[in-house]
C-alpha cells in the first residue's frame, strides 16, 4: 500500500505556448480543468501569490489538497486528459517544505513519473530526470 502524508498540499500554475494568460479562451481551458478535479472529488481552491516583478497584481494559482492515494490517482488521470488535448499546455506542480519549494512542470509529452512521484510522497522529496525516463 502506497503511503501518502496527509493532506498534500500542490500549487498549480497552467500554462500554454498558445494563449496569453488572460485570454478568454484559455481561462476557461483552465476552469475545464478544475471542474474535472472537483468532478474527481480533489478539492481545489484559488490562492493569490504576489506577481512577478513588472506584472499587475497577484498571480492566481489553484492550491489542491490530496489526502489519499485515490484522490493523488485523480488528480493525475484529470491532469494527463487536459493535456493531452493540447500540447501547448502545461502544469507545473509545486510542494513547498519548511520554506523549499520543489516543482516539476508536466506536458502532453513529458510526464516525469518518478519525480512526480516523490514530488507527491516524500516532503521534500527532490527527484531529478536521472531517476528514469518520461513517461
Amino acid at each position: 500500500m502506497e503511503h501518502f502524508s496527509p493532506a498534500v498540499e500542490l500549487r498549480l500554475v497552467m500554462g500554454s505556448d498558445r494563449f496569453n494568460a488572460q485570454d478568454d479562451s484559455w481561462l476557461e481551458q483552465e476552469r475545464e480543468l478544475i471542474r474535472a478535479l472537483g468532478n474527481a472529488g480533489v478539492p481545489v481552491k484559488y490562492d493569490a501569490v504576489v506577481g512577478a516583478p513588472g506584472t499587475k497584481g497577484p498571480l492566481e494559482i489553484l492550491v489542491m489538497a490530496l489526502t489519499s492515494a485515490q484522490a493523488t490517482r485523480s488528480a493525475t488521470e484529470c491532469w494527463r486528459a487536459w493535456l493531452a488535448r493540447d500540447d501547448s499546455r502545461r502544469i507545473e506542480v509545486s510542494r513547498t517544505v519548511d520554506g523549499e519549494t520543489y516543482s516539476v512542470v508536466l506536458t502532453a509529452s513529458r510526464v516525469p513519473e518518478q519525480e512526480l512521484a516523490r514530488l507527491l510522497r516524500e516532503p521534500g522529496g527532490r527527484a531529478t530526470d536521472e531517476d528514469g525516463p518520461a513517461a
